[in-house]
């Protein structure tokens, strides 16, 4: 059987802002007062992986006590095998000024990054603290092969001679007031999850993946300025 897995991403980018906010002090908090970013696993067919909520992929910063290659393939190899280190989001635009200049503007995520969970309720300001602090966007992972987890569960799997642990959301969470699409089945309007009713998508017609992870970003870092 062939296996499909997609990863869904909101990107909410501040970047494509045409305005400069300057000022960061009535939103200054602690890195250590903030929810942590969550690294999400996720395993089919042949390879286990990590996404990060603060958009950096395949990097595992969670496994070990310093950051390692978190790309494994294949996951029989009875010892860790890894072909990605770490990889990211990249998104750059040219932004007008209100003095009509226009400036290049750059937000990425690599072995560092810009991002972090969350959205930009008014574009152009930097997000309050409590965007930082809401864990409605500590990312979402679905399986939509195994009916024992339409409701969520904990499931592990092994890779590289290690076990791991997969905990899936509920598919009745799944967060479409952050943008997730999902596929119409029971032809009422909204979102009715269920088994034989809607269910979590890509927004591509009925395709259905073995597993979907969504999760939202944005680049004002920390809900700062930075």
């Amino acid at each position: 059987m062939k296996h499909k897995v997609l990863i869904s991403i909101a990107l909410l980018a501040a970047i494509l802002s045409s305005e400069v906010v300057a000022g960061v002090a009535s939103n200054f908090q602690t890195l250590n007062d903030l929810i942590p970013n969550r690294d999400i696993f996720i395993q089919n067919g042949n390879i286990n992986t990590v996404f990060s909520t603060d958009g950096i992929f395949n990097q595992d910063r969670s496994t070990f006590t310093n950051s390692e290659a978190g790309f494994i393939w294949p996951v029989q190899a009875s010892s860790r095998m890894t072909v990605v280190y770490t990889s990211g989001i990249w998104i750059g635009a040219k932004t007008v000024l209100p003095s009509n200049q226009k400036e290049l503007r750059l937000a990425a995520s690599f072995y560092n990054s810009h991002y972090s969970p969350g959205n930009i309720p008014l574009i152009g300001q930097i997000p309050p603290v409590s965007v930082c602090n809401d864990t409605a966007f500590n990312g979402y992972l679905v399986n939509l092969e195994d009916q024992s987890l339409v409701n969520g569960g904990t499931r592990t799997k092994v890779a590289g001679g290690r076990t791991y642990t997969f905990v899936y959301s509920p598919w009745s969470a799944w967060p479409i007031n952050q943008g997730a699409p999902y596929v119409e089945v029971n032809n009422i309007p909204g979102y009715q999850p269920g088994w034989n009713s809607d269910r979590p998508g890509i927004g591509i017609g009925f395709t259905r993946p073995s597993e979907i992870l969504f999760v939202a970003f944005m680049d004002y870092k920390d809900c700062t300025g930075d």
